[in-house]
């Protein structure tokens, strides 16, 4: 179980570590939408009405996907609905645990649960039999997620990348033969 928990570990490192490599200067506008995304403790699920701009591919669009940080003097930030499975699955990525957390305490107030390091155990194993196909689901959905956005990063990062100017051509860097 620890060796699970520290591959899915490492996956979601890995898009958090995909995401601070968008720091070239045609990529941190998107850099900083996916942190603002990653921090932000609500999924990006508000939806606004009326016609905005995307501020990814400038399009004007009816219904976008508000992506706005809650905050006096924030800036409106609307994208096109077609990049909403992109943010919300890298919100889950990153909000991995909380959503755990939050699953879990839904179960034990359901139940009407209160643990006690008694019962640790004996309610462990409770919640393992009964949210058993619930948990394969999560784990499938996060599968998608991991691959979908870590995709989605590695191919906007690599067409951003900067690349040198001036090379220098292998047959200058290779020994006398």
């Amino acid at each position: 179980m620890y060796n699970r928990q520290a591959k899915v570990t490492a996956r979601v490192r890995e898009v958090f570590s995909l995401v601070a490599q968008l720091s070239t200067p045609k990529s941190q506008h998107v850099q900083k939408l996916c942190k603002d995304v990653m921090s932000c403790a609500q999924p990006p699920i508000k939806v606004s009405t009326g016609e905005n701009v995307c501020c990814l591919s400038g399009v004007a669009v009816e219904h976008c996907i508000d992506l706005t940080r809650a905050g006096r003097n924030a800036n409106s930030v609307y994208v096109h609905p077609r990049f909403w499975h992109f943010f919300v699955l890298l919100w889950f990525c990153a909000k991995l645990e909380y959503v755990l957390r939050a699953c879990t305490k839904q179960w034990l107030d359901t139940h009407n649960i209160r643990p006690t390091p008694e019962t640790y155990t004996a309610i462990c194993e409770e919640y393992t039999a009964q949210n058993l196909a619930f948990n394969e689901r999560l784990f499938s959905l996060l599968e998608r997620a991991l691959d979908y956005t870590t995709l989605s990063l590695s191919v906007y990062r690599d067409k951003y990348a900067l690349t040198p100017v001036l090379s220098v051509p292998e047959e200058y860097t290779e020994g006398p033969e």
